[in-house]
């Protein structure tokens, strides 16, 4: 994927910045990225701060949380109208 996705449409000398996630700390991801001529640094561990879709995942959290909720709402009360 990050050869038919990301190395395509990168500008030329590109660094790419990850997180510490296990997927992306793999070697041949890595070495794909170096192939094609751009540089790999890799954020400091446990720093949310410096990764802004960190916020973006934590706010995403929240609204599943709240449609869960929502959601099981709703079911308990259908269950409970098709009992009366």
């Amino acid at each position: 994927m990050v050869t038919q996705v990301l190395i395509p449409v990168l500008p030329k000398n590109s660094v790419i910045m990850m997180d510490n996630a296990t997927f992306q700390k793999k070697q041949s991801i890595k070495q794909v990225i170096i192939d094609a001529g751009h540089m790999v640094k890799y954020l400091p561990t446990y720093s949310p701060d410096l990764n802004p879709i960190e916020r973006k995942w934590g706010q995403a959290k929240c609204k599943k949380k709240e449609r869960s909720d929502a959601t099981q709402i709703f079911c308990s009360h259908s269950i409970w109208c098709n009992q009366n």
